[in-house]
């Protein structure tokens, strides 16, 4: 480094210093040449300085990298797992209609998420996301309620998902199939020692519904896909009134 002063070069570099009330401070120190009247080399000049605002906004951008790269891996994933699943129910325009929705109401999370400014997701700003892919958001037929819950980047996926697939199936064939029909979504958090998150999905005045023939994407999504992601468990009746859907999950596994 001593030559390449004495040669004219300022020399940077980055290093750490600590500050008179005892932190350490990320800084630049710059070391250039001093000459004398005769532009004979005399010594060397260091200057520090405080770049730690500068630092901090580099590890949030790499920060902020990661985490794109994590939920674009994340969301390649779960359209790969929609895009094959959906292929084995329906083909040609009835496929591309149906991947298309499916799509449409993953953006919906997604969108939730990022409106959130986190990586959280207001459970009942989700749900209403869901139902604006079939029917007004003022439809009188819907009912939602439930306390305020935040919940994670996947359990959202998850939760949007199953929702939307309700929703679908509703819209269809359940009570949302005809203008005398309702649904009503609800959740309550249940006390004590591991607090529960119970959602309940009960539909009414719609066509008489019976158990399916075999289980298709939403059954999974609604069922095993969430229970794996969020440790939690469901239960379906297909009631004479119409079809009811119930969740019931650890909420820190969903809010963690």
């Amino acid at each position: 480094d001593l030559r390449r002063i004495t040669s004219g070069e300022t020399v940077r570099s980055e290093t750490e210093r600590l500050h008179k009330d005892g932190h350490r401070v990320q800084v630049e120190r710059s070391i250039a040449a001093i000459h004398d009247v005769t532009q004979e080399y005399s010594g060397f000049v260091a200057t520090y300085s405080d770049i730690s605002a500068r630092k901090a906004s580099e590890a949030h951008i790499q920060t902020l990298l990661q985490e794109v790269n994590h939920r674009s891996k994340n969301l390649i994933a779960v359209v790969q797992v929609i895009a094959r699943q959906t292929a084995r129910m329906y083909e040609g325009s009835e496929f591309f209609s149906s991947f298309s929705k499916r799509l449409a109401s993953l953006t919906s999370n997604q969108d939730t998420l990022l409106n959130s400014r986190g990586n959280q997701a207001d459970l009942e700003t989700l749900a209403r996301s869901q139902f604006a892919h079939l029917v007004t958001p003022e439809d009188p037929r819907i009912t939602v309620s439930g306390p305020a819950v935040q919940m994670n980047e996947a359990t959202s996926q998850a939760i949007g998902m199953a929702l939307f697939e309700l929703a679908t199936n509703a819209a269809k064939y359940g009570g949302l199939s005809k203008d005398t029909g309702s649904v009503t979504l609800s959740w309550v958090v249940a006390p004590g020692p591991d607090p529960k998150l119970e959602i309940s999905w009960v539909e009414s005045g719609g066509p008489p519904v019976s158990a399916p023939e075999r289980m298709g994407f939403g059954s999974q999504v609604t069922g095993p896909i969430l229970q794996g992601i969020t440790s939690g468990e469901t239960q379906r009746e297909f009631h004479p009134d119409g079809f009811r859907w119930f969740f019931r999950a650890p909420l820190a596994k969903m809010t963690e």
